[in-house]
């Protein structure tokens, strides 16, 4: 997802401010967006300019621009602004994170710099969380040629949304699939090389958060032991 952050920056004095620079450090496991962009202040369509400083990733340094006047001049009683736009990426932890911008001027050519000259915001990242779990429906013993089913349970405890849930289940050696039943119409498919069965969801919520898989093999007389097979789930995050 993609998240917008306002900022603005108001010289609210009886003097003009110079040199007047915004930074901007960025939670962790978030990225600056290209397309963030300024618009138009109270003064001649002044404005905050935005860019990712080339040496520190995820420092981001706004320039007040515009309005007729030098590069970083803000005249009394003129405000600037900017639309600061970061992308949420998948390996951002689900804590709150903080958002703090910096503001640095000069009045007269003189370095200032005061309490008032932060200001910070808060976001919380809704994660995905999933939780596997695979049990024989009956007994964990069967005889040759006779059918065995599987259970399988997907379900996402976390608070936000996975996307493009992948399962794949390996069918044990001298065993073959007979069938299987899902809910929430996964796309289902199986490997013609080996016996290898895939299972994809488009997404699982964190309401409608639990899937179940019913898969029925059976074994050949070689098959004197069935071990439960591992399988693997591969989810993302939204696309960003």
């Amino acid at each position: 997802d993609t998240i917008t952050y306002i900022i603005n920056v108001s010289n609210l004095g009886n003097g003009t401010a110079y040199n007047v620079n915004v930074k901007d450090i960025l939670p962790d496991g978030t990225k600056f967006d290209s397309s963030s962009s300024g618009y138009s202040g109270n003064c001649n369509n002044n404005h905050l300019s935005c860019s990712e400083s080339p040496s520190e990733s995820g420092n981001i340094s706004c320039d007040v621009q515009g309005g007729g006047v030098p590069v970083g001049q803000l005249n009394t009683g003129c405000w600037a602004g900017a639309r600061l736009k970061v992308k949420v990426l998948p390996t951002a932890g689900s804590n709150i994170s903080n958002n703090t911008a910096f503001l640095n001027y000069t009045d007269n050519y003189i370095y200032v710099n005061d309490t008032e000259n932060s200001s910070w915001s808060e976001i919380c990242v809704n994660k995905p969380h999933i939780v596997l779990h695979k049990e024989p429906s009956q007994s964990p013993s069967s005889e040759p040629g006779h059918k065995f089913n599987y259970t399988i349970t997907v379900k996402n405890e976390g608070t936000g949304t996975a996307y493009n849930v992948n399962v794949n289940d390996t069918i044990p050696d001298n065993c073959s699939f007979v069938s299987q039943q899902s809910t929430g119409n996964p796309t289902f498919s199986l490997s013609s090389i080996r016996d290898k069965a895939y299972w994809v969801y488009n997404n699982i919520s964190s309401q409608d958060n639990t899937r179940t898989i019913t898969l029925t093999i059976k074994c050949n007389s070689n098959a004197s032991i069935v071990r439960e097979q591992e399988f693997i789930i591969h989810l993302q995050m939204k696309q960003l």
